[in-house]
């Protein structure tokens, strides 16, 4: 446990209503079935890691050899994905407040 939280996975598949209701992006890799989305239960891991990111430290390393090709940093979790390409970050933490979904949508 490199943060020393455990972490609880918000989100992944989502279908387009679904999408919908948690802002999703019109083409978001939840769509195709290729992100997650997580939260640490420790606020100082998710910090930690997200300066790690940002300062491309440790977890950049592991990151760039695991196929992950999808990071976003939002204030409540942080969004994971598999998409097409090379690696792409992007930080939503100061431009808009992140929405506090819990992955549920009824069917």
């Amino acid at each position: 446990a490199v943060y020393g939280s455990s972490i609880v996975i918000n989100s992944s598949y989502r279908y387009p209503e679904c999408n919908n209701k948690a802002g999703g992006a019109r083409r978001s890799q939840h769509l195709a079935g290729r992100a997650i989305d997580i939260s640490f239960l420790s606020r100082v891991a998710h910090e930690n890691f997200i300066s790690d990111v940002v300062n491309r430290d440790y977890i950049m390393k592991i990151i760039e050899n695991s196929g992950i090709s999808g990071i976003g940093l939002y204030n409540s979790h942080i969004h994971i994905d598999t998409r097409k390409g090379n690696l792409v970050i992007f930080d939503k933490r100061a431009s808009l407040k992140s929405i506090e979904y819990n992955g549920e949508c009824e069917h």
